[in-house]
């Protein structure tokens, strides 16, 4: 694409990554586009986070390259996008044809215009083409054209030149595709089946158009269904994203200083890495301030060696998250990227909670790993990566923020999640849940840990503290992010987790100016988690959402809806699944269930 045009980075991670498409306009036209591989992100800023690095099996991060303006874009690459659909329709005649058929504004131009429809020699009357709003996808990650010419069923001997499609009223069976030549027309309601289409069945094409090669086809034949979309769907595109709080000893300035030369310092034998720190500490300016502030050379060899050896998974990773946040860690200890400070407990929800952190400043580094199309897969096999290389490195964003961190009693959990009525109805939830998530390709090992009682209420209460937040602290529902530390290992008592992490991450408009933080003072503590708890006790929805009235195997979830306690997916970690307000403060027909029922009770 010629034009530039801008986004937050953050966007190329959350919505925008390799594979997804989007809008926008160019000069007189309607633009459709799908972003390409980021493997031109080599060469941007490194992110250094030591702990997902090694969990992911990467060497480092990249962030976005930037452009600070249309000057710097022979020496800083702006991320590639490329047209798509390549099917375009003329808004007047309502004529359809491939992107190459049209014509053009001036040669090698995006914007195409119908010769038939425009008036000749003036370019203010030219009827600009726009995207064609349907295509066709399979859950295996391909994407493609809508086939027109396969679908209308063509008669003996045409052409297949002149496609219209014609819409005569509201509702996906009101449009059609006809042939102006052999008169063939054809609903596109019978595109639209959950097993792909039919009459003729249409095998996946196996294109992956985000790869530059526009022949570029898998070598084995894809046999997942492949099912028409309209092009705005937002089942196109789910991003596989992990992240990581940066904590001490991985988040000080050492590890900076340190990362930017991570590779290299790696593959550095162990018995000449002094040597080559100690060249750096002559060179290097980031070397020079550790050295200036105090660090030996031994200090420094010992960090590197320390993140040579590591060797973490996501359990991991939770776990020494959780006891960091449930510790604290005093401003006068604590190095710039992470600064907590423990709260006194309400009196009120001593019996529930053992321990309220206020996070004045925290860093999270968050990586796009893969996408998958219409489920969020959790199978590797279902998923595209969005690197060529992704050994060497993925893309990421660091974001800073604040936060509030509540640490729930695990002895009160304990005897709670134990009750039979408590266990059952969960079971009942995830029963139906797990059987279309195997059914639609997923592996449990990803969210086994999530379908326990312990999860649900921990969710459940995150989602009303973040919808109370938001009216309270003037922070946008999707710029406050969640975290939860469900962990109940029964063979091992002491890394049982009951944690709630709720914060600001933002590398632009929402940052770290302390209003969600505060929060966590015992005072307004007390009214937040009061407010919320009375508001999601409630639901308009009533007495329909609290009898889970929801399809159960799409989200897992019991008692929950968009008017009591449903998040923007930006801000909830499992997309919205295994949610119950019920649990909280029990139903009508079982009271015995409720978390809070000495309060509600």
């Amino acid at each position: 694409m010629g034009d530039l045009i801008t986004l937050r980075k953050s966007n190329f991670i959350a919505n925008y990554g390799a594979g997804s498409i989007f809008d926008f306009r160019s000069d007189k036209a309607s633009i459709s586009a799908i972003v390409l591989l980021f493997d031109n992100w080599q060469y941007s800023r490194r992110i250094v986070e030591p702990r997902l690095a090694n969990f992911l099996n990467v060497t480092d991060f990249r962030e976005p390259p930037s452009l600070k303006d249309k000057e710097e874009i022979l020496s800083s690459e702006p991320i590639r996008v490329k047209q798509f659909p390549r099917w375009l329709q003329c808004p007047k005649c309502r004529r359809i044809k491939d992107l190459d058929d049209w014509a053009e504004k001036s040669y090698g131009s995006h914007d195409k215009y119908c010769q038939n429809c425009s008036k000749e020699g003036s370019k203010s009357k030219r009827f600009y083409c726009v995207p064609i709003r349907f295509l066709a996808a399979c859950d295996g990650g391909h994407i493609d054209d809508f086939p027109w010419n396969r679908f209308v069923r063509h008669k003996a001997g045409c052409k297949e030149s002149d496609l219209r499609l014609i819409d005569l009223g509201a509702g996906i069976d009101k449009v059609f595709v006809r042939c102006e030549t052999c008169k063939s027309q054809r609903s596109l309601k019978d595109a639209f089946n959950r097993s792909g289409f039919i009459n003729p069945p249409i095998a996946c094409s196996c294109k992956s158009p985000w790869i530059e090669a526009d022949s570029f086809r898998n070598d084995k034949r894809c046999d997942r269904p492949f099912r028409a979309f309209q092009r705005g769907s937002s089942s196109l595109y789910f991003p596989n994203t992990k992240s990581a709080i940066s904590i001490p000893p991985w988040s000080s300035v050492k590890s900076d200083y340190i990362g930017q030369h991570l590779p290299t310092l790696l593959a550095t034998p162990e018995n000449v890495l002094p040597v080559m720190v100690q060249s750096l500490s002559e060179t290097d300016t980031g070397f020079k301030n550790m050295i200036k502030n105090g660090m030996s050379l031994e200090d420094i060899t010992n960090h590197i060696i320390s993140i040579r050896n590591l060797d973490v998974n996501e359990e991991e990773m939770t776990s020494d998250e959780y006891l960091v946040l449930k510790n604290s860690c005093r401003e006068d200890m604590a190095d710039i990227e992470f600064i907590a400070d423990k709260k006194l407990i309400p009196e009120d929800f001593k019996s529930f909670i053992n321990g309220i952190s206020k996070i004045k400043r925290l860093r999270e580094v968050r990586a796009l790993v893969s996408f998958s199309r219409i489920n969020s897969s959790e199978s590797p096999s279902l998923r595209q990566n969005v690197v060529t290389n992704k050994g060497d490195w993925l893309p990421a964003i660091e974001n800073y923020g604040e936060g509030i961190f509540v640490d729930f009693s695990s002895d009160f959990l304990n005897k709670w999640e134990s009750k039979k009525d408590v266990l059952n109805r969960i079971e009942d939830a995830t029963r139906l849940f797990k059987n279309a998530f195997l059914r639609d390709g997923g592996e449990l090992s990803e969210i086994r840990n999530k379908m326990t009682p312990r999860y649900f209420l921990l969710h459940t209460i995150s989602h009303l503290l973040i919808r109370s937040l938001s009216s309270t602290c003037g922070y946008s529902l999707s710029s406050i992010r969640e975290k939860i530390y469900s962990n109940n290992s029964q063979e091992n008592k002491s890394v049982q987790q009951a944690g709630i992490l709720l914060y600001t991450s933002s590398s632009d408009a929402d940052g770290t100016l302390g209003g969600l933080a505060g929060m966590a003072e015992t005072k307004k503590f007390s009214e937040l988690i009061k407010s919320a708890l009375h508001d999601g006790q409630w639901c308009s929805g009533d007495p329909l959402c609290m009898n889970r009235v929801t399809d159960i195997s799409l989200t897992g979830s019991l008692a929950s809806c968009h008017s009591c306690s449903l998040l923007p997916e930006t801000s909830c970690e499992v997309f919205n699944r295994f949610l119950d307000r019920g649990l909280l403060y029990g139903t009508e027909d079982n009271k015995e269930i409720a978390f809070f029922g000495e309060l509600f009770n």
